[in-house]
Formats: structure tokens, sequence, C-alpha cells
């Protein structure tokens, strides 16, 4: 799990650490830009982390940096977003705990499922009986 730094001066900062957490420029460009030459789309991606380049990345790519980042251990990104906006930095979610989470609403919504067609075949077979 990648540590990073304690302080990161603005989201081009955090947004190069995720980079480099995720592989670095040429692994995450080649993630972002599949079918674009490597080197062009690493240029790219170095560009857009550039405050002082025209080129950004648009909101969706952005979180494809930090989702890459999340999967190699590194959080500071979102934390550093979390303090930004003014939000306390939160753990990443436990995979197990959203696991069952997600089979208790299923479980729920299977169980809600069934009353609903239990109460749409009542109200339905009356009125079949008097169509025929």
């Amino acid at each position: 799990m990648s540590q990073g730094q304690m302080f990161y001066e603005d989201v081009f900062d955090v947004g190069r650490a995720a980079v480099q957490a995720a592989g670095g420029a040429k692994v995450v460009a080649g993630k972002l830009w599949p079918n674009m030459p490597i080197s062009e789309a690493q240029r790219k991606l170095l560009d857009c982390l550039n405050r002082e380049r025209p080129e950004k990345l648009c909101i969706e790519e952005f979180l494809k940096v930090l989702k890459l980042a999340k999967e190699a251990g590194f959080h500071q990104a979102k934390h550093w977003i979390d303090s930004d906006l003014g939000y306390q930095p939160t753990p990443p979610a436990d995979p197990k705990i959203e696991r069952d989470r997600l089979a208790d609403e299923l479980a729920r919504f299977t169980e809600q499922s069934k009353v609903l067609t239990r109460a749409a075949e009542r109200l339905i077979e009356p009125s079949l009986k008097v169509a025929k």
C-alpha cells in the first residue's frame, strides 16, 4: 500500500501522485486511452496534469485515475478532495461489508417483490373471472 506524501499543493499535485501510485504515466495513459499510441497518450496525460498546459482530464478520466490509484492502495487523492471540500476523510469501504449490505438489500427486494406479486395476482384474478 502506497503511503504518499502528507501534503499536496493542489489537484494537479495530487493527480500526479495518484498516477504515480497507479503505475506511472505510461501505464495509466494506456488505460485511459487504449486506442492511442502509448507515447502520445503518455504525453497527453502529463500535459493534462500540468496546470500550465491547456489540456485537462475530463471528470470521467480523472475518476478513472483515482480508481486506478485506489486499486493500488493509494487513498490520499480521495482524502485530499475530502479535505479540500471540508469533509472528514473516510477509510475505503470494506468489500465484505459492502457484499453483505448488498446481499441484505437483495433479500429485502426479493421478499418485497413476492409481496407485490401476490397483491397483483389478487387484483388480477377477480377481473379475469369477470371477463369470462
